[in-house]
């Protein structure tokens, strides 16, 4: 048995591994130890349960998910390059890719002159006017096209015949006859097909795919140019100042794209992400907060609160380095770089077309993606992750591609090992069990998202899952923590229906809503939405036992509004919460209650006579008193409050 030892392999089991490892239950020391904010985190599950989880990543259930993506990307690039065996089969997927990215391209120009915003049977709302292609984001499809345009025009250069004299010709139309004679018809053919992916990336209007291109294109240039030279330090020089004007094009987007009017400016609201994103990875430096979940651990970075969902940072370097710390970014961005630069020094020893044109042009896609990547989130679509997964492989095979008269072969590094048919089958079954257990997984997963959707998918409308289909769901996905929210929300709602969603009777007797909750916390610690639930709901039952279900409220309320610390909705009801507590207790010596409503005033002065409201209903008319101290230095507060006392006389 063969086993190829190249970079992209070792960079993805390290980083699978890894990913793996944000997954296992470690002790609380350990997380203390990796990373103190995500045992923060876990420890507040204390509130709710003794029974308190440690893991590095603070929702598993999704990374679980992004781990078996990762997994598949590896999977899928292992079949690409043990799958390709010759030069003849390589220049046939690249020949598919390319009729794929043409197919894209005309769809997106049909898009764009019958400004028709439809994807298929869907009608596009997101945008109008512009090239999406089958992409719901012209971005995505800007990044599809880029990598493709770049691995093709490398094609090219395989297509390439020796024929140099005919330049020598003074008439343009013997140079052009010349061109078609060294090209051959294939090569004006996809010469066209270049033309038109071009043009459907202008036409998707995506400022980072335009420029992403043409930086992918300089570096192809850089290295064309570089190779002429054959002393060392003059192609240093050369390589050097390609990577600078790539640099300072990408730097400049701003001020290039100013000259296209309907291109839309997005570049300090993507700013403004990128910096969240990265006090987000500062807070979580060494192991991040777990792949996949962005968006869950993002609310307590958002400056600028809206209820506006924001699912990715818009920069997939920084979303990198968010989820998976400086570890998973290294092994990342360390593998980029090596690979590039192996790929490099390979590129200069070969003399061949087929090795010099496909390499070229797929380090061209590389680096053209991997430049986009810093706007935009193109490596969490799969179609665009797979294609560079392909063109990688691609990309080492050709490299290494070796042909002597009618015989081909690689020469890459690789490992001859002899196993014994015992041991081989060992293998086999440990690696037949591994896929039809994340098999199972993936199944399970899709067949509870049919029944209740909790992953985004714009193409299809949400539908309420009916009691049946939730539990269900529930069932076969536990670790979903929105599940058990949901389920906590029926029985809350319907009370007298618990029996169909619960049949265990231990639960059913005492609090079920409040058990559900309080599990779907245990499961992602960061779900703000379900502390709040939670307090409400305990808010809803302090008749019954004001003692413990108002402490449990504040409690809750004060948690989820740390997790949005930019709400001031969030402190607005900790605040109201913690009152209501003070006005039943009478604990002269809590003032949480005011620092709350002061930082809800600070963030949204306007919300004062909300806060008027709250103190003269909890307070009576002591509580006028109280509200002079709690204002800000902000006079429309002052004017409102008045306002509203004068109302209530």
């Amino acid at each position: 048995m063969k086993i190829v030892i190249d970079p992209p392999s070792i960079v993805g089991i390290f980083f699978v591994l890894w990913v793996a490892v944000q997954v296992i239950p470690v002790p609380s020391a350990i997380i203390h130890v990796l990373s103190p904010k995500s045992e923060i985190l876990w420890e507040s599950t204390k509130i709710i349960s003794e029974n308190s989880s440690s893991f590095i990543s603070v929702y598993p259930f999704m990374t679980v998910n992004s781990l078996i993506f990762a997994f598949s990307v590896l999977l899928f690039y292992w079949f690409a390059l043990y799958g390709l065996r010759s030069r003849r089969q390589i220049q046939w997927l690249i020949l598919g890719l390319l009729v794929l990215g043409l197919i894209e391209s005309v769809y997106g120009l049909f898009q764009l002159v019958t400004k028709e915003p439809h994807i298929l049977w869907w009608e596009n709302a997101y945008y109008a006017g512009v090239a999406t292609g089958t992409f719901i984001n012209r971005n995505h499809l800007a990044g599809f096209l880029s990598m493709l345009i770049c691995l093709s025009i490398g094609y090219l250069w395989t297509l390439g015949r020796k024929g140099r004299r005919i330049f020598r010709k003074r008439s343009w139309y013997d140079r052009m006859e010349g061109w078609g004679r060294t090209f051959g018809t294939k090569g004006i053919i996809v010469l066209l097909c270049v033309a038109v992916m071009i043009t459907g990336v202008l036409g998707s209007a995506s400022r980072g795919g335009i420029l992403s291109l043409l930086t992918g294109l300089i570096f192809m240039l850089g290295l064309i140019v570089a190779r002429f030279f054959k002393n060392k330090n003059t192609f240093v020089l050369v390589f050097l100042l390609s990577v600078v004007c790539m640099y300072v094009g990408y730097v400049a987007a701003d001020r290039v794209i100013e000259r296209f009017q309907h291109i839309e400016s997005g570049f300090e609201s993507r700013m403004a992400l990128t910096k969240a994103t990265l006090e987000m990875g500062n807070d979580f430096p060494l192991t991040g907060t777990g792949l996949g979940t962005f968006e869950y651990v993002f609310p307590g970075y958002r400056q600028t609160w809206t209820n506006k969902l924001v699912d990715y940072a818009h920069n997939d370097w920084a979303q990198l380095f968010a989820e998976t710390g400086w570890v998973g970014f290294f092994i990342i961005a360390l593998g980029l770089v090596l690979f590039l630069l192996f790929s490099i020094a390979r590129w200069r020893k070969r003399s061949d077309s087929f090795s010099l044109g496909t390499g070229l042009g797929g380090m061209g896609a590389l680096v053209a993606i991997s430049t986009h990547s810093l706007s935009d989130f193109n490596l969490h679509m799969p179609a665009n992750t797979f294609l560079l997964a392909l063109i990688v492989a691609i990309t080492y095979l050709s490299l290494y591609s070796e042909k002597h008269h009618k015989a081909e072969d690689f020469s890459y590094p690789e490992i001859n090992s002899k196993t014994s048919r015992w041991a081989g089958a060992t293998l086999i079954i440990i690696v037949a069990a591994g896929g039809l257990l994340i098999g199972k997984n993936v199944i399970r997963v899709w067949q509870a998202d049919i029944l209740a959707r909790t992953f985004r998918n714009s193409t299809i409308p949400f539908v309420n899952p009916t009691n049946h289909e939730l539990k269900k769901a529930w069932e076969l996905t536990p670790g979903n923590a929105t599940y058990w929210s949901w389920m906590a929300e029926r029985i809350f709602a319907y009370p007298e229906k618990k029996s169909e969603l619960i049949t265990d009777t231990n639960i059913r007797a005492h609090d079920p809503d409040i058990y559900f909750w309080s599990e779907g916390i245990r499961r992602n610690p960061t779900a703000w939405w379900i502390w709040r639930k939670l307090g409400w709901g305990a808010f809803a039952k302090q008749q019954k036992n004001p003692d413990y279900y108002l402490p449990l409220t504040v409690k809750t309320i004060e948690r989820a509004s740390k997790l949005r610390p930019y709400s001031s909705q969030g402190y607005l009801e900790a605040g109201t919460v913690a009152l209501a507590y003070y006005a039943y207790s009478q604990e002269k010596q809590s003032i949480l209650w005011k620092e709350k409503f002061r930082k809800a005033l600070a963030l949204k002065p306007v919300l004062a006579p909300k806060v008027a409201d709250q103190l003269l209903l909890y307070l009576g008319r002591n509580g006028a008193y109280e509200i002079k101290d709690l204002l800000p230095d902000d006079f429309k507060s002052y004017l409102l409050t008045s306002r509203y006392l004068l109302k209530e006389g």
